[in-house]
């Protein structure tokens, strides 16, 4: 399921998740429109385990985000990269439970504020959460819809009043 972003000179991204040697990780390519031709292909992830299910936005600065789901131990976690139009920032860990967390979302708030959605099954049931990162921080865990019933597959995104709307 690849995904495309335009970048901060308009040039098109492009993430998808690829098995090479057994292993699922992260790649990115982007288009250069002067050459038109494809850039070097860049590694995202590199755990020996499956990192799948990725999601790609561009922001108002044409920064790149990408989160995605990454089994690095007994269960899969939420990761984070984002692109400033140089480099990729390191690998940030979203979520850290010995529960499945599963399928994630971002949008981009105002002041760079990424906010991130998620299934998750830390409360025994299909959960959804929360969770904000801007200038390197972590905010706090926010269960968005966690009642016994089935709450997955959600999206998020951002209206011109930076106000946050989950589905």
């Amino acid at each position: 399921r690849p995904q495309i972003a335009l970048d901060g000179k308009g040039s098109p991204t492009v993430v998808w998740s690829q098995q090479v040697k057994g292993n699922f990780d992260l790649y990115s390519r982007t288009l250069d429109p002067v050459s038109n031709s494809w850039l070097k292909t860049n590694r995202l992830s590199t755990h020996p385990n499956p990192d799948i299910d990725h999601h790609l936005i561009s922001d108002q600065e044409g920064n790149l985000w990408v989160v995605w789901q990454g089994f690095q131990g007994d269960n899969s976690d939420i990761f984070l990269r984002h692109y400033d139009g140089a480099e990729w920032s390191g690998k940030v860990r979203i979520t850290e439970h010995s529960a499945n967390d599963w399928e994630p979302r971002i949008a981009m708030g105002e002041q760079g504020t990424a906010h991130i959605v998620w299934d998750t099954y830390r409360n025994g049931s299909y959960d959804v959460y929360m969770r904000r990162y801007q200038n390197g921080e972590l905010g706090p865990l926010r269960p968005i819809a966690a009642t016994p019933r089935f709450e997955a597959h959600a999206s998020v995104a951002i209206d011109g009043q930076n106000r946050i709307w989950i589905a």
